[in-house]
């Protein structure tokens, strides 16, 4: 009898352990990626992949700024896009009163943001914010930064996309992003 009641609760502590994993499929087996040029770690679940499609290197844009772009998916449709504009020149106000410009844009836009707030990234404030869709089983959402780096003035914009029973996978990738600036 005791070595059936060892067996049961033994395979009741692993069916427990399985459960948990997989209600938190981010903290199962990880890998740590970073954008070397850019000077950016993240850390996402194993099996997503790099686009390559979608990323590009310093197109330039105008004359005036360059666009870097990395996208990495997920198997489920999830989605991370990192759109980094890096400019000529510095930016016209501070970084804190250009975040604040794109607070009461998107606020009082045509299409107003939804769950508009401030949010710290990896210790750098940004604003965070999603937008309306047609599909409300869908996050479309947006992280919004700049920063100075490698002498340069960028504006860093991350879009997380993907079903919405998603979005804390989405958002624990959001936080664990790490930026250098100068």
């Amino acid at each position: 009898m005791r070595v059936k009641s060892a067996f049961a609760i033994i395979l009741s502590l692993l069916f427990v352990t399985q459960c948990s994993l997989a209600a938190n499929p981010a903290r199962i087996k990880e890998q740590t990626v970073r954008w070397e040029k850019q000077g950016i770690t993240f850390t996402l679940p194993l099996d997503w992949r790099k686009d390559d499609s979608l990323s590009q290197e310093d197109e330039k844009r105008n004359g005036f700024f360059s666009v870097s772009s990395l996208v990495w998916r997920g198997p489920r449709n999830q989605r991370i896009e990192f759109n980094i504009e890096t400019g000529e020149k510095d930016f016209p106000v501070s970084a804190s009163e250009m975040l604040e410009k794109d607070y009461d844009s998107n606020k009082s836009g045509a299409t107003p943001a939804e769950e508009l707030r401030y949010m710290d990234v990896g210790g750098i404030r940004g604003l965070y914010y999603r937008m309306p869709g047609s599909d409300k089983e869908q996050l479309n959402a947006y992280w919004l930064t700049y920063r100075h780096y490698k002498g340069k003035a960028q504006s860093i914009g991350i879009n997380l996309t993907g079903p919405l029973k998603e979005q804390e996978l989405l958002m624990t990738i959001l936080k664990s992003i790490k930026l250098e600036q100068d």
